[in-house]
């Protein structure tokens, strides 16, 4: 999902709930994934660490930061590594933090 003018970091931890555990840079976010294979403008995207029945989506939280991804949303007391200078969103579900992103986007435009 790409977003026109984007969203800031501190616009989407309000949007869920303020789960974010400490924002290192109010930065624009311009597009959310769900899938690691189609991000396109790393340094402007929001992957959702989707749980799987095969992988789960944290498992991609380090090859997507080598790629200049910063900002993650992850299910609450899930066992990731934290790497330096990136923002993780804590939630309850992160389909549930999906839908409040696009209800959200929807209701801006």
């Amino acid at each position: 999902m790409c977003f026109g003018t984007g969203f800031a970091t501190l616009e989407i931890s309000a949007i869920l709930d303020g789960s974010a555990d400490e924002i290192r840079e109010n930065a624009i976010i311009k597009e959310v994934a769900i899938d690691s294979r189609l991000v396109v403008d790393f340094k402007a995207a929001l992957f959702i660490c989707m749980p799987g029945q095969r992988r789960q989506g944290y498992e991609f939280i380090e090859g997507l930061y080598q790629s200049g991804v910063r900002h993650f949303v992850v299910q609450k007391n899930t066992p990731y590594d934290r790497l330096p200078g990136a923002t993780y969103f804590e939630v309850i579900n992160p389909l549930d933090a999906l839908q409040q992103l696009a209800a959200h986007y929807r209701k801006k435009w």
